[in-house]
């Protein structure tokens, strides 16, 4: 069967082709994507969450809380470092040479 396909595949004109290509570059890249966002929320945890009513136990935590917390962490951080840096160019400073 996959011989078959493959001879047909190489008999087939360029526009088939290159149909082919683009659907299996497509899945292959959604299957990837897929695996990696399952990865990552398997290995992403929340820490304990004491949450109004639910006893101590962990609140809902999901994928998409984790990328908008670690997105406006970066944010934020990107911003100290853009005032660091402005501090830095525009605070005047002394500086003493010795021979």
């Amino acid at each position: 069967m996959k011989k078959n396909f493959l001879e047909r595949l190489q008999e087939a004109d360029e526009r088939t082709k290159r149909r082919v290509v683009a659907v299996s570059s497509a899945l292959a890249m959604i299957v990837v994507v897929f695996l990696w966002f399952s990865y990552f929320n398997s290995i992403v945890r929340p820490e304990a969450t004491v949450a109004s009513g639910n006893g101590g136990e962990e609140g809902n935590f999901s994928f998409m809380d984790t990328i908008r917390h670690g997105t406006a962490s970066m944010i934020s951080g990107a911003w100290d470092m853009l005032r660091a840096a402005g501090r830095a160019v525009f605070e005047g400073r002394s500086y003493t040479i010795t021979p």
